[in-house]
């Protein structure tokens, strides 16, 4: 009956209709709110110009928040067992250590046997690499693929020039890596010692809604930023199995020492696992035949493809959520800012900017840009009883009045 007397009403008055619909609302430009987006802006280039002054700190205090929230889930089920935030955090690093330990006890041996063997027949290598390479490039040039094969020559040997280079300076740098290794533990701890005293002194004080709100955005964070060392560290451990024996059936030399190399390289995006099968193509063609040589390429694809198809989306997607686009866009954008360092940390950092613009900016945007929801249901009521004509204007003279309907009155 209410719809029905609503529906006649604007019949009758179309102006009534045309004040019931909802209007779009416009977003208006004030004076006020255009100086607090500049502000917001200079802000955010305020703080990038500190930041690119201080982008080594930043850099460990990132990777110290990652480390921390990678052990989080085991600090947190120790600490069920009534056992202090502060010797949990110290236990999970115990035995951090001593899986460090005994992996270092494990493979370090091998390895520095295969390096030091490899250093001594260098001479060889590259002197039967060099006689390799003519007739590689004369069956490119009988195929049609000469000017690939130029191109990629170029690129592997900047590539190779650049990787030496880098190897040279590893002894010069061990003090430094060592300081930050140990920063980067110092800080996990100490963030999760934060954390936790925040959400007591500072979250608890919210009103009720607002605390959930917040230790949901940050439970969201410390999923990605785990998740993501958890699931690079699953990656690198099937990388580097994977290659070894794959090379070893092939009778490829240093098998431990490349595997070990692809799996480091698997942490860097997107270019980390060609980096990665460069050293052994190259050894196996050497040092053993072209035809090996491809296996061994072979081999390194059919791992990728293990990879991007069975482990990538059961582990990485699901524990970071990020596009492949987001991914190289990241990438690209951490290469150009900070270089290898910037590519390592970008998968990790954009999912945090994801988090954060999901779950703040998307629905400030919503709310701003939303229909006005218009005057209460009693306002509208009143407005069109004002605005609305009477249904009998005129009295009916009984002289002309109708006679009433049989059908009607049903008698």
């Amino acid at each position: 009956m209410h719809c029905q007397r609503n529906q006649r009403r604007a019949t009758l008055n179309p102006t009534i209709a045309m004040d019931n619909l909802p209007e779009s609302r416009d977003i208006r430009i004030t004076p006020m709110s255009f100086l607090l987006g500049a502000g917001v802006v200079l802000l955010a280039v305020f703080i990038a110009i500190i930041a690119s002054r201080i982008v080594s700190v930043l850099v460990l205090l990132f990777l110290g928040i990652l480390l921390a929230e990678s052990i989080r889930p085991i600090a947190d089920k120790l600490h069920t067992w009534k056992i202090p935030r502060g010797v949990a955090v110290m236990i999970v690093y115990l035995l951090l250590a001593l899986v460090l330990t005994g992996l270092g006890l494990i493979l370090v041996p091998p390895l520095v046997v295969q390096v030091r063997s490899f250093n001594a027949v260098y001479p060889d290598l590259l002197e039967r690499f060099q006689t390799e390479v003519p007739r590689l490039y004369q069956l490119s040039v009988d195929l049609g693929f000469d000017d690939q094969v130029r191109e990629l020559g170029t690129t592997l040997t900047s590539t190779i020039t650049q990787l030496i280079g880098a190897l040279a300076a590893v002894p010069f740098q061990i003090l430094g890596f060592l300081f930050g290794i140990v920063s980067v533990f110092v800080i996990g701890f100490f963030w999760m010692s934060a954390t936790e005293k925040f959400d007591r002194s500072v979250i608890a004080l919210l009103p009720p809604k607002r605390a959930t709100e917040v230790r949901s955005l940050a439970a969201e964070l410390s999923q990605r930023a785990g998740g993501w060392v958890r699931g690079q560290v699953i990656l690198m451990v099937f990388i580097g199995i994977v290659t070894f024996v794959g090379l070893f059936v092939l009778g490829v030399p240093y098998p431990l020492a490349l595997a070990t190399w692809a799996s480091l390289m698997e942490i860097i995006p997107i270019i980390g696992p060609f980096l990665g099968a460069i050293p052994a193509i190259l050894v196996a063609l050497a040092l053993k035949s072209p035809w090996i040589a491809l296996a061994t390429a072979i081999l390194y694809v059919i791992v990728q493809q293990l990879e991007n198809n069975i482990l990538v989306p059961k582990v990485m997607e699901r524990a970071v959520g990020l596009h492949p686009i987001m991914v190289m866009v990241g990438v690209l954008a951490g290469g150009v800012l900070y270089g290898i360092l910037g590519i390592v940390i970008a998968v990790p950092l954009v999912a945090a900017m994801q988090v954060l613009a999901m779950r703040l900016v998307v629905p400030w945007l919503i709310a701003q840009m939303g229909d006005d929801p218009g005057p209460p249901a009693g306002q509208v009521d009143a407005v069109s009883q004002e605005n609305e004509e009477p249904l009998e204007t005129k009295a009916v003279p009984a002289d002309s009045a109708s006679p009433p309907d049989s059908t009607a009155t049903g008698t």
